[in-house]
């Protein structure tokens, strides 16, 4: 069996504070589910980092996140309830999304 759909949010100010975080609480989760005879697909999960574009661009931290010693990839959109969520809380890629689906007149990419 499998754990779809997990998602783990946390917070710092700083960034290698953060990683360290995110790390503990996915060996914890990981420790879980394989006490509950659940797997986890590192090469599946993805983390996100939120904030300004300054913050996004200065705030590079030295050590990855990992999962049982495997690299998680970075995103910089994730779909979440039906809404596509980017790392500078835009609107951006999800109008895309439904513009691309065919249900709006608008794209981001559009100047006016």
């Amino acid at each position: 069996m499998y754990a779809d759909d997990t998602q783990i949010f946390s917070s710092s100010y700083d960034a290698n504070q953060l990683v360290i975080k995110l790390n503990s609480d996915l060996a914890n989760v990981r420790n879980w589910l394989k006490e509950n005879k659940l797997q986890m697909h590192p090469s599946k999960s993805k983390f996100m980092c939120i904030g300004s574009s300054h913050n996004l661009n200065n705030k590079n931290t030295e050590q990855p996140v990992v999962v049982n010693s495997t690299p998680v990839s970075r995103t910089d959109t994730h779909k979440c309830l039906g809404v596509q969520i980017d790392e500078k809380l835009s609107w951006d890629s999800h109008t895309d999304m439904i513009c691309k689906k065919g249900q709006c007149g608008y794209r981001s990419d559009e100047t006016y």
